[in-house]
């Protein structure tokens, strides 16, 4: 066999075990492709199932060690590289006296708004960590909160069957408005990108619908219907033009804003959907559900991509990374998970609450993660400086290039050495 069935040889196990590799690869120097070993398709399949056999980053270093066998190519391996460079650590947490109901973080990044089921909001300083507001005015439990895009204002919604929506000063913490005076709880609150428009979801069995109204005069201008069960989730898209819901009735559906009809739906999840969103860049959708999975999804075509596996419990509140790489998804399990957008593979487990997420959410800036939980507390998460590769994916101290290096070149050495025949 010639160079060109080595290389065929490389390329099917390179597209069943690299996938985007998670290594900083430099290439030293080429020596002339070597012609003088034979495989066959049994050696193929063996190199095939015993790749499939090792944890995958043993299987990238060995598949390193193949390319310099197969093509005479030289590799550095550098630091392992994921979507977040450095482990995840909690700062002091802000705490409340009633289980975390929703999240929020300002545009600038240096103010959380926590909903409880105590039928309050808070604003706490992110820097300092002291509260600033306490905003009481509901009389049902707060169920989501947002800030507006030039962060000056705070939509809240909640399950009140009168004045469930309602518009706060954040600088003051004063009420504003009500925007709505539904006879039905609402879910789930979001504004637009310019800050114009609003939308709400719907908690009731018999009004499935989504509602769209101007954020400044509490005017009402479209109502979304379609869903056959209550809408949990609301979200918009970056530019505005559609808004994505999602419902009890298992599915998701994006709607056009300006015509408020329905684009897609995205049908898949085996249980309730609870949260919905966004990607940066407007072509994915993200869902989080009680089927205790969470979905990546294609706008366009409304096809599943990739199913987030891993969560023992629903999950509950799903988010994109602000540049998009990377999800963000909390469960009842008491955990939050990190994902690659591009692989759907599992990054990174942040444990520490002892009750349900409720709901999880990234600063502006990427560096920090805020999770909300029902047992009281929001926890900040953020870089400590380190690099991932003392870290494995449940945030276990690991050396991983220093550990598995050896082992990895012992099995090369022991299983595909002798297949190549060199």
């Amino acid at each position: 066999m010639n160079y060109r069935r080595k290389l065929t040889a490389l390329i099917i196990v390179g597209t069943l075990v690299i996938g985007p590799s998670i290594w900083s690869m430099k290439v030293e120097q080429a020596a002339p492709i070597k012609q003088d070993k034979v495989l066959s398709d049994d050696d193929i399949q063996t190199m095939i199932h015993e790749l499939w056999a090792l944890p995958k980053e043993v299987r990238n270093i060995i598949f390193l060690l193949f390319l310099e066998s197969a093509l005479g190519y030289h590799f550095n391996l550098s630091e392992i590289v994921v979507s977040i460079s450095s482990p995840l650590v909690i700062t002091p947490q802000f705490t409340t006296l009633s289980g975390i109901s929703s999240l929020a973080v300002s545009p600038d990044g240096k103010t959380i708004i926590a909903s409880s089921s105590d039928k309050t909001v808070r604003l706490w300083d992110v820097k300092r960590g002291h509260q600033l507001h306490l905003l009481q005015g509901h009389t049902e439990v707060v169920t989501s909160v947002a800030f507006s895009p030039d962060g000056t204002t705070v939509l809240t919604g909640s399950e009140e069957y009168s004045g469930a929506a309602r518009l706060w000063d954040a600088t003051t913490g004063k009420q504003l408005q009500l925007l709505v005076d539904h006879l039905y709880p609402l879910t789930s609150v979001a504004y637009s990108s310019d800050g114009i428009t609003a939308i709400a979801g719907c908690k009731d069995s018999n009004e499935s619908e989504a509602i769209l109204w101007n954020s400044s005069t509490g005017q009402e201008l479209k109502r979304l219907k379609g869903h056959t069960n209550y809408v949990t989730s609301v979200a918009f898209s970056p530019n505005g033009a559609t808004v994505l819901t999602g419902s009890a009735d298992q599915t998701a559906c994006l709607w056009d804003v300006k015509a408020g009809a329905l684009v897609h739906k995205f049908v898949g999840h085996g249980n309730w959907i609870n949260s919905v969103a966004l990607s940066p860049d407007g072509k994915l959708v993200l869902t989080g559900s009680c089927d205790k999975t969470a979905r990546l999804w294609d706008i366009s075509t409304g096809q599943p991509l990739h199913r987030l596996e891993g969560h023992t419990h629903w999950v509950t509140s799903v988010v994109f990374s602000p540049e998009g790489t990377t999800v963000l998804t909390g469960s009842c399990d008491k955990t939050a998970r990190l994902w690659d957008v591009l692989t759907g593979e599992l990054l990174y487990v942040l444990k520490g609450h002892n009750k349900a997420l409720t709901s999880v959410v990234w600063s502006p800036d990427g560096n920090t993660i805020f999770t909300g939980s029902g047992d009281g507390t929001v926890r900040c998460w953020i870089r400590s400086g380190k690099t991932l590769d003392s870290m494995n994916k449940n945030g276990e101290s690991r050396n991983l290039l220093k550990q598995r290096n050896k082992s990895a070149e012992e099995l090369y050495m022991k299983k595909l050495y002798p297949v190549l025949g060199r």
